[in-house]
Parts: structure tokens; sequence; C-alpha cells
């Protein structure tokens, strides 16, 4: 309403309306509206040729937007600041995947190592053993074929005894029978 009545150039309701504007303004600290009232007062004035009056209103409407744009350049920092944080904590959580990644797969190969290594050491053991078995074996084996050897020299030994016995039992019952024979040629 007052920038309508200062394009009428109306001074005294532009004047009235710009005063009640900048009191709700203040009220509600609404830095838009009190800079628009600043700058209205600030014009009102410079046409009135009141210099003072104008300095001090330009002063403030200076002031203030000096402050609203700090305050913009303080927020556009700010969501700057905050994106360059969430870009980093994005690279950060980038490079903990990675190596959360890599990590994972540096656990699988060592898995894959340590099976591979526990399958080798098994089947070491495994061969061991079956070898451990066929050497029993192969041992008991010769062991027992030597237990059969001396057996059957012994029985053959024992057979040959017993046939040195009985061709010698024979050889004396003959002798004996050509003793008596004799004997009885001498009878």
């Amino acid at each position: 309403i007052a920038k309508a009545y200062d394009g009428q150039k109306n001074n005294a309701k532009t004047f009235y309306f710009t005063k009640e504007l900048l009191q709700k303004a203040r009220s509600y600290n609404a830095k838009q509206y009190m800079l628009s009232g600043y700058k209205l007062m600030y014009n009102l004035y410079d046409h009135l040729h009141q210099v003072d009056s104008s300095y001090l209103y330009y002063k403030k409407y200076t002031s203030l937007k000096d402050s609203a744009a700090l305050g913009e350049f303080g927020k556009k920092m700010k969501l700057y600041t905050a994106e360059k944080e969430n870009e980093k904590k994005q690279g950060q959580i980038e490079l903990l995947s990675k190596q959360k990644l890599i990590n994972q797969q540096q656990l699988q190969l060592s898995s894959q190592k340590l099976k591979s290594e526990s399958f080798q050491k098994s089947m070491l053991i495994i061969g061991a053993l079956v070898l451990l078995v066929l050497g029993f074996i192969v041992f008991r084996n010769i062991n027992l074929k030597r237990k059969n050897e001396a057996s059957r020299r012994q029985i053959v030994e024992n057979e040959l005894t017993v046939q040195k016995l009985a061709s010698e039992k024979a050889k004396t019952e003959l002798q004996k029978q050509a003793i008596e024979l004799e004997m009885q040629a001498l009878r």
C-alpha cells in the first residue's frame, strides 16, 4: 500500500503506511519487509529534502541489506560446506565400501587358501596313513612268509629225520635179518 501511495506521490499516506509496515515487520522480524520499509522511508525523506533522516534510513537500509546479504552468504557457505562435507562423507563411505569389499575378497581368498591348505594336510595325513597301513601289511606278509618257510623247513627236516629214522630202522631190520639169516646159515 505504501508503494502504491509513493507512486501517486501522496507523501502523507506513504509515510503513514510505511511506519505501519516497519512496526509490523519489526514485530515479526521480517527482514525483507523491513528492508522495503527502510528504502521507502529513505526515498520519502529524500523527496522531502530531509537529508539527516534520509541518511539515517539509508544507513539502516544498507546495513540491513548487507546483513541480509551476509546471512545469505552465510547460508550459501553453510550449504557449500555441508555439500563439501557430504561429498567428503560420500567419498569416505565409498572408500569404506571399497575397503569392505576388498576385505571380504581377502577373507574369501584366505578362506579358500585355508581350505586348500586344510585339504592338502588331510590328503597328506591320509596318504601317510595309507602308506603306514600298506607298510604294516607288507611287513606282516613278509613275516608270515618267513614263518611259513621256517615251518616248511622244519616240516621237511622232520620228514627227512623221520625218513632217515625209517631208513635206519629198515637198515637196522635188514641187518638184523641179515644177521639172523647168517646165524641160521651158520647153524
